[in-house]
């Protein structure tokens, strides 16, 4: 979420001071002074901009708030501030609307855009053209989000002025600018998730568990009402959504991942009576899922997460090499390794323990060759396994330096 304060319009226009505050959830807040027309990067505040526009076409009649926004794959892709929405999905513009006020959404941004001017390049020529019948003469943007860019920039002036336009031109929308309800709640699950796991890690300890197990009991149905009530709000809530109203809409929420995720995180709280035992520990790991959880709210895994996806083919290719080079050790080391050490290398199969070992460099020292040339091609394997490593490390480090560079 951000926040203007035009100072330099509530002093006179001789003033050449200013002050800007850019307020964030995770980022605190953030300022900006000096000259009134210093040039300054305007970051997420761009996005004043990317919804005057966005209510201007809203008021002119060329689109409704009703309208349902096809994402797109590249929308979804956007780094950076998310609203989470899912490529492929359709999202009514009023949902897209309050996501890039309230969240700050790139990915919101830019699928409105899309639908606005049909790309984003099209969606910022009309930014520049509102800059300039405004009156911004110290404003020029190259994207609808905010990406650095040296030829993207805004002063305190612009953006103070932009600002009481947008809130006397559009106070209908300008109210949504004040609503913060994605921050504390989400805070409060934060530690939730985390208080959750610590107890689960440490009551799997039984000394521990036995000594306060009345406790531990109690804080299991604790943390299973709690999260059983946010499953349930958040399924009557998500019908404010256009693709999740109605009956048909909260089933398919209700199947859709997260869901998933959240529903095995609150099912320990229905098994009850087991004490002891296989199925206790796996009670015990079910409730770790709620680690997952976090993966909702957070930016980062969302973009690890993208950057994984953006690199699929690439990865598919590295694992495809890795799983070949595995039997090829296997295969090798079977045929030199079987005759002497049989129940070690007497198969493919028994040889697969020692190359993942190898290859991995893990290395466990409890099966390992004893002949000339099984211990040469393990010197071989050896080598080979630094590509085994560094190859997907490599592909991943790119694309995470690309997506995080976004920022």
């Amino acid at each position: 979420m951000f926040l203007v304060i035009p100072f330099c319009h509530l002093m006179n226009d001789d003033s050449t001071k200013a002050i800007i505050l850019q307020r964030g959830w995770y980022q605190g807040v953030k300022y900006m002074a000096g000259n009134k027309d210093n040039q300054i990067a305007p970051a997420s505040m761009t996005k004043v901009m990317s919804g005057y526009v966005i209510a201007d076409q809203i008021a002119s009649g060329a689109i409704s708030l009703d309208d349902n926004v096809l994402i797109s794959e590249k929308a979804w892709k956007t780094g950076g501030s998310k609203m989470f929405i899912e490529a492929g999905k359709r999202v009514s513009v009023r949902d897209l609307l309050s996501g890039i006020i309230i969240q700050s959404g790139n990915d919101a941004t830019v699928a409105m855009a899309e639908y606005v001017a049909g790309s984003e390049e099209g969606f910022v020529d009309f930014m520049n053209a509102y800059a300039m019948e405004l009156g911004l003469s110290n404003t020029l943007f190259q994207n609808a989000v905010g990406w650095s860019d040296p030829d993207h920039f805004s002063s305190a002036k612009d953006l103070a002025h932009l600002t009481k336009s947008m809130i006397n031109n559009f106070p209908e929308h300008y109210a949504t600018y004040k609503d913060k309800e994605f921050t504390f709640m989400e805070k409060v699950i934060f530690l939730l998730i985390i208080l959750n796991c610590v107890i689960v890690v440490i009551e799997s300890e039984q000394s521990i568990y036995q000594q306060y197990k009345y406790y531990f009991d109690v804080s299991r149905y604790f943390f299973g009402v709690v999260f059983t009530i946010e499953y349930i709000s958040r399924l009557i809530a998500v019908g404010q959504l256009t693709q999740f109203q109605g009956i048909k809409g909260r089933i398919k929420y209700i199947f859709s991942i997260w869901a998933i995720i959240d529903l095995i995180a609150i099912l320990p709280l229905f098994l009850v009576g087991l004490n002891e035992g296989f199925l206790f520990r796996v009670l015990r790991g079910v409730r770790l899922f709620s680690l997952i959880r976090f993966g909702r709210f957070s930016v980062a895994i969302h973009n690890v997460t993208s950057a994984i996806y953006e690199r699929k083919n690439e990865l598919i290719f590295s694992f495809f090499i890795s799983i070949s080079l595995l039997f090829i050790s296997s295969t090798v080391l079977y045929v030199v390794e079987g005759g002497a050490q049989p129940e070690a290398f007497g198969s493919i199969l028994r040889s697969v323990w020692w190359a993942a070992a190898a290859l991995t460099t893990v290395g466990y020292g409890d099966v390992y060759p004893i002949t000339g040339i099984g211990k040469f091609f393990a010197i071989l394997s050896a080598f080979f396994s630094i590509g085994i490593v560094a190859l997907p490390a490599g592909i991943l480090a790119g694309a995470f330096t690309e997506k995080f560079n976004k920022k």
